[in-house]
């Protein structure tokens, strides 16, 4: 690791040393591994504080609408905030995000996060370079109840102050929150609550960012999260009573930081390293009474998992008259340790056997390290067309049966057919293409903070609801040979210099899957060993066309913003160990409104499913996924807004599509 961080330095030095120009990257989206034009992909863009009049502990929880509610889980998103993918945005505050980038592209398949069917979301951090501090604060609390149930309502909290200076050549600022959630629970005969599920959230960032020689700009960020979860109830019997508790805290350290140059003659260079250090902290406590019998147990698991990250991009970006040529080479290296303890005290006592104690202990550690290469190379003519070309090539060190080396090749286009007559035209229709052998690298998505969702509902089966109690990670899944090849077309329709663009994406792909292969653990590695299972293959066949309009509208004062998803979704798995065969047809749509009067603001999003299949069949179920009104204020130098808003006030109760928790509330935003 040393060794690496030293090349990479030395290398960055080196071009330091050059003469440099400046060049403009407005053109380009900054994906993981590589760059892409803006005009390449179909994509749309909200500001941050679109989001931010809505509660919600989970970010997948308020973006559900505008990428489609069924796509909008924890595991099938990818963040990538200023350009570096996050295991957990979540780390992260509403109030801190200038902007949210909802992209469709088959491109995104490579950026090491994704599996075949997930979207990438690209997150801005707000920069002040206004040479004077900014001061900012956020407040809003309201009642929380179920609709399934008349269980005792709870509060909801949350609150962020934030503070920052600087100008183009530093910048800098401070971030801190807290954030309270809590789940009701319903009381029967037979179960009695002692506290509610419930969470707090504590939170604090920090960046640091500048240009220094003139053509090097850097980035500096620190977040850490501490969260505690926990609650207690008692179940009755006529015999018998059992008192259980639950506790668990989590805490999530990330630091990231990138050093961007450009040089002379469209050169450029780009150092970047990230650090997630993830920790958890459970327990379960049970104390059991009946006649004759007492027992007491406690169980408690500890994960711990960290993640080091060190990469370089080289690129290359020349303009000649309307030609543009771009080319790239990205190379990273990735380090995964991962450690398990887990142990159990149980005693217990009858009438006839006054104690008996057992204690049982469990540790387990594994460590996982990869390269990845990613050249690129882009060509384009103005606006009009592009095309881009590359690969992925994965490389893993410690090889086994199930990690093989492979290279992942790509390709893109895109035309405007309209703009290509007429260059001054008002109107655009844009032709997309892509397709791409791509392969299940699911480098994030384990170690989140814990959520409070139990309940199944109509989108998500219960195992990627529940709250994650201890990390998941597994070298072996992560990089097993899950391949895939990804074709996507798509149009796009603009009209009136895009205030109105109506979008196409058709998306298909195949899978095919090794589920538990033979292969032979070498030791050092995890424990050594072998572990021999029958060979199971999975594949699957997936589908997915995507319409979507999005509009703005300025009528006098009045301005709307509304955007309307639909997907029509199709899924076929085999698995040809079993021959079971399993097929799910359905659509889900998403429509989000924003309406600015004057100093009056509206926010209303509605989501559906239909023809969902659920327990007993098929069915279809609408929600109101929130409402806001608020109107804006100022004095001076102090503008601040207050609004009102409720949280999913009407759900399907038979067939949620959330997890049947109700939010009334209040709230404020102040600014300096």
């Amino acid at each position: 690791m040393k060794k690496i961080v030293t090349l990479l330095f030395a290398v960055t030095t080196c071009f330091m040393q050059q003469r440099l120009s400046a060049q403009t990257d407005s053109a380009y989206l900054d994906l993981p591994r590589f760059r892409v034009s803006r005009s390449s992909v179909q994509s749309f863009t909200i500001k941050g504080e679109e989001l931010a009049k809505m509660p919600f502990t989970d970010f997948s929880q308020a973006i559900g609408v505008w990428v489609g509610p069924a796509l909008a889980t924890g595991s099938t998103i990818v963040y990538v905030v200023d350009g570096q993918m996050v295991n957990d945005v979540n780390i992260y505050s509403i109030h801190d995000i200038e902007s949210i980038t909802f992209l469709q592209s088959g491109l995104i398949q490579l950026t090491g996060g994704t599996v075949a069917h997930q979207n990438i979301v690209l997150l801005t951090t707000k920069k002040n370079v206004s040479n004077k501090w900014q001061l900012q604060g956020a407040a809003s609390t309201a009642f929380v109840n179920r609709g399934d149930s008349s269980a005792k309502a709870g509060l909801f909290h949350q609150y962020n102050v934030s503070a920052s200076n600087g100008s183009e050549k530093l910048n800098y600022g401070v971030s801190a929150g807290f954030l309270h959630d809590m789940m009701p629970q319903p009381e029967t005969a037979r179960f009695e609550k002692n506290s509610s599920l419930h969470q707090n959230r504590y939170r604090a960032n920090a960046w640091l960012g500048g240009v220094f020689l003139h053509h090097h700009q850097f980035r500096l960020d620190a977040a850490y999260v501490t969260q505690k979860q926990s609650n207690a109830y008692t179940l009755l019997q006529p015999t018998s009573h059992s008192n259980t508790g639950t506790w668990k805290k989590d805490h999530v350290l990330n630091i990231k930081a990138s050093i961007a140059s450009s040089f002379e003659g469209g050169f450029g260079n780009r150092v970047y390293a990230d650090f997630y250090d993830y920790h958890l902290q459970g327990n379960i406590t049970s104390i059991d009474n009946a006649d004759g019998f007492s027992g007491y147990t406690l169980t408690t698991e500890e994960p711990k998992l960290r993640n080091w990250m060190v990469g370089n991009r080289f690129s290359y970006d020349k303009q000649f008259h309307r030609f543009y040529l771009a080319a790239s080479l990205d190379v990273q290296y990735r380090h995964v340790d991962y450690n398990y303890n887990n142990l159990a005290f149980r005693t217990f006592s009858t009438s006839s056997n006054p104690a008996t104690v057992t204690v049982s202990t469990y540790w387990e550690g594994t460590y996982a390290k990869n390269w990845f290469i990613a050249p690129t190379v882009n060509f384009g003519v103005d606006s009009l067309l592009n095309m881009q070309a590359g690969a992925v090539a994965i490389y893993h060190p410690l090889r086994t049966a199930i990690h093989e080396n492979r290279v992942l090749p790509f390709g893109a286009a895109s035309f405007d057919v309209l703009k290509s007559i007429n260059r001054n035209s008002p109107v655009s229709l844009r032709l997309y293409t892509s397709v791409a052998a791509i392969s299940s690298m699911p480098e994030l998505g384990w170690a989140n903070l814990s959520n409070l969702t139990t309940q199944q509902n109509l989108l998500m089966d219960y195992n990627s609801l529940k709250a994650r109690p201890w990390a998941s990670f597994d070298p072996y899944q992560v990089y097993a040979d899950v391949r895939y090849v990804h074709f996507q077309g798509g149009v796009r329709l603009g009209l009136w210099q895009n205030k109105l663009i109506a979008d196409y994406t058709y998306d298909k792909n195949q899978s095919v899957s090794p589920q538990q292969p033979i292969y032979t653990v070498p030791g050092g590695y995890g424990f050594g060993g072998s572990v021999s299972q029958p060979p199971r293959y999975l594949t699957t066949n997936y589908t997915r066309h995507r319409l979507a309009i999005s509009a703005q509208t300025d009528i006098g004062k009045l301005h709307w913003l509304s955007v309307a998803t639909m997907y029509y979704i199709r899924s076929k798995t085999e698995q040809a160990y079993y021959s079971v065969v399993t097929k799910d047809n359905f659509y889900t749509t998403g429509w989000a409104n924003r309406f600015t009067l004057g100093t009056w603001q509206l926010g209303v999003d509605a989501v559906g499913v239909f023809n969902k299949a659920y327990v007993g069949g098929k069915h279809k179920s609408i929600a109101l996924q929130q409402v806001n009104v608020g109107r804006k204020f100022t004095h001076g130098y102090v503008s601040y807004d207050v609004f009102a808003f409720t949280r999913t006030p009407f759900d399907n109760k038979q067939y949620p599509l959330f997890d049947q928790r109700r939010y009334y509330g209040i709230g404020c935003n102040i600014g300096l």
